[in-house]
């Protein structure tokens, strides 16, 4: 099983795991932004092992209404430079409507093309993707069985992680207050970390041969994700003669 959502400690109050911890899964989708791609692309450049760069986007109705929405969580990993060139556009724009969060409308994400893989947590937002783009519905644990059996979309396993490892509990809790974390509102606080796959199996509703499809699944995605080249910018300089 391959973990294609992996949150970091750029995660800012949300989720927490170093960066050396989280590396080894080669996966970052933090949510909101993707200011960690930098120094996981250089950690996974150096273990020589191919980086999986997303992040984890809001998407509400209207983002010109400055109120309290529902909203929905999207994973997207980016298949090439340009998915990633598209991404780093979202996250942009996202930022310039954030509310409360960094958040985009649905109208973006029927913008979204097959440069970016698209996973989502709810059917209801199926009818906003264009056609024939690879899109996917997560199932983690937390997933709800009666969303999951609406969806049309071929599934995929998914972890939904706070922390890297269950030792770090006590980390995300110093840094987002005992008690007031999302965890807190968990019925089983045990499946906020990055879970393997047997975790992961003996935790979700889907039957063996669902299991199956949906861990093998996390493996096509993968062969879906071109090998990222990263350049570094570079400055301004002054190319006029000398007097």
């Amino acid at each position: 099983m391959i973990n294609l959502r992996l949150r970091t400690e750029y995660s800012f109050r949300y989720a927490y795991g170093k960066m050396q911890d989280v590396v080894r899964h080669a996966t970052i989708t933090d949510r909101g932004n993707t200011f960690g791609h930098i120094p996981f692309y250089t950690e996974c450049k150096k273990l020589g092992i191919k980086p999986r760069l997303g992040v984890e986007l809001a998407f509400v109705e209207d983002t010109t209404l400055r109120i309290r929405q529902t909203t929905y969580y999207v994973t997207l990993l980016a298949k090439n430079n340009k998915g990633l060139s598209a991404i780093y556009k979202l996250v942009s724009k996202s930022t310039q409507q954030k509310f409360r969060e960094n958040r985009l409308d649905f109208e973006e994400l029927s913008k979204i093309n097959d440069n970016i893989i698209v996973i989502i947590e709810n059917a209801c937002l199926e009818r906003h993707l264009k056609k024939g783009l690879s899109a996917y519905y997560g199932v983690s644990p937390l997933s709800s069985y009666g969303d999951f059996k609406k969806s049309k979309l071929p599934f995929v396993a998914l972890s939904d992680n706070l922390y890297s490892k269950p030792e770090e509990k006590y980390l995300y809790e110093i840094i987002l207050g005992k008690g007031v974390g999302f965890s807190a509102c968990r019925d089983r606080e045990e499946l906020s970390h990055i879970l393997n796959e047997d975790e992961w199996r003996f935790e979700t509703f889907l039957d063996e041969k669902q299991q199956n499809e949906a861990i093998a699944r996390t493996h096509e995605i993968d062969g879906l994700i071109q090998d990222f080249r990263l350049r570094r910018a570079e400055l301004p300089h002054n190319t006029s003669d000398k007097t």
